[in-house]
């Protein structure tokens, strides 16, 4: 069994992934993050999780996740998931972004398309994306 989280499991992409794995034998979703919906129950969102799941949304920690989890997903927007990225990383925790942060090789290109500065740029050569060639 693996112990799994979701940092931005309230948004659409979260909720899916949520829902994904809460059918999944080998996972035991430990850890959901969502900042705005801190310190409320995933059911009061999602109805669809009425009766499966029992968890609270938290604010994102590293350190709990690092206490809690062995892998997580990231759900978050563009600009976000730079934030939360690296501390997980340090903790040990392997991950999946979900979000466009990581999908660029190179920082002038991100910055170019996102029209933001990459916070995280030395991490940008050590993502892997799955659909680059």
């Amino acid at each position: 069994m693996i112990r799994v989280g979701i940092v931005g499991a309230s948004g659409y992409t979260g909720s899916e992934l949520l829902r994904l794995l809460a059918a999944h034998r080998e996972v035991e979703i430990a850890y959901l993050t969502a900042g705005r919906h801190a310190g409320q129950r995933v059911d009061s969102l999602n109805k669809g999780f009425l009766t499966k799941l029992d968890l609270v949304f938290e604010e994102f920690d590293p350190v709990v996740a690092k206490a809690r989890i062995d892998f997580a997903f990231i759900a978050l927007p563009h600009g976000k998931s730079m934030e939360v990225v690296p501390p997980l990383l340090e903790a040990g925790i392997k991950l999946v972004d979900l979000s466009g942060d990581f999908r660029f090789l190179d920082k002038g290109i991100y910055e170019s398309w996102y029209k933001i500065e990459h916070k995280a740029p030395a991490l940008l050569g050590k993502a892997t994306y799955g659909l680059r060639p």
